[in-house]
């Protein structure tokens, strides 16, 4: 066989949405900078990214802070399921675009509103990513979740989004019930796990807490 995939890639500094199909790819975050330029300020580095990073516009910058939060150093290590969408406009062309379909660290499907064009939204779902993928795979197929974890956890989550400082919030990760629990998905769903670790790491930080503390 003669694999002529690598040939397809166009010469360019940043991934393009003629680089994915419409099914797309997974990508996992290695590192998240700001640029100087206004138009594209955001770029994502991921593994195997060969020097061509991830640069979301507005629209998709504003759903990746929907799922994660505005704080880019949580994201790396996590997961994004981009594809390409024909449909995207410029202007009155239509040229094609780079979309989110799916991330890790979401306990569950999360509906977005999304500007299609002046004075149009349309509402997207993201679904989450289980279990991991390798870099430039498919969406993962393992690692399922018990119910009564993923049912805890979206109502732990709450809970911690709903901390009024970070004492209430250290106060309600050091419940007996919820240390047991906790330990529990370490053991049983470790990636459910990691998302609540974060959305704790996350909170935190709204607190003006920049390091994690010994309890998240």
């Amino acid at each position: 066989m003669v694999d002529i995939s690598p040939t397809l890639i166009g010469k360019s500094e940043r991934l393009n949405a003629d680089d994915l199909s419409e099914e797309g790819r997974i990508i996992t975050v290695t590192d998240v900078r700001l640029t100087n330029d206004r138009e594209q300020p955001l770029a994502i580095g991921y593994a195997g990214d060969n020097g061509r990073p991830y640069y979301p516009c507005v629209t998709m910058r504003r759903v990746i802070a929907h799922l994660w939060g505005t704080d880019g150093r949580l994201y790396k290590g996590r997961q994004l399921h981009l594809y390409r969408d024909p449909t995207v406009t410029f202007g009155k062309e239509t040229v094609g675009g780079i979309r989110i379909k799916g991330a890790s660290h979401i306990t569950g499907a999360v509906n977005c509103s999304m500007t299609v064009g002046r004075g149009k939204k349309k509402r997207i779902t993201i679904q989450p990513i289980r279990g991991g993928a390798s870099q430039g795979g498919e969406a993962p197929t393992g690692g399922a979740i018990p119910p009564e974890a993923q049912k805890w956890a979206d109502g732990f989550i709450q809970r911690i989004r709903a901390a009024k400082s970070g004492d209430a919030l250290e106060r309600i990760t050091q419940e007996q019930d919820v240390i047991r629990a906790r330990n529990r998905l370490r053991n049983e769903a470790p990636s459910l796990e990691e998302i609540v670790s974060a959305a704790i790491t996350e909170k935190l930080g709204s607190f003006g807490n920049e390091e994690a503390s010994s309890w998240v």
